[in-house]
């Protein structure tokens, strides 16, 4: 029984940094306390508001520099494959000369 008990604090002390760091919980090593501390998040900063802001970010349209060099580096990589899919390659083509067309206009 004492073996089980000194095993069982044995994994649940490596393995506890492990999880607290997988689910992306920041610690603090505190050496008067003898193990890492959890650290409170701000209230401003929650897992939601992080998702919003990066929800943001992702919904800036790409610039048609950036869909010309996205689209034409997908187009090469789907000619390549063994099975070729001619829908993507379609698809690339049209996004490249949609971006061009765009891009003549603007310049």
């Amino acid at each position: 029984m004492k073996r089980l008990f000194v095993v069982a604090v044995a994994v649940s002390a490596l393995l506890l940094p492990t999880l607290t760091f997988a689910q992306g919980v920041r610690t603090v090593y505190r050496p008067e306390v003898h193990g890492t501390i959890i650290v409170v998040p701000e209230a401003s900063v929650t897992p939601a508001t992080k998702a919003a802001d990066v929800a943001k970010v992702e919904k800036s349209k790409p610039t048609p520099a950036a869909v010309i060099a996205r689209h034409e580096a997908l187009a090469n990589a789907y000619r390549n494959l063994t099975r070729v899919n001619y829908s993507a390659i379609a698809h690339c083509e049209r996004a490249v000369a949609k971006a061009r067309a765009e891009l003549r206009r603007n310049f």
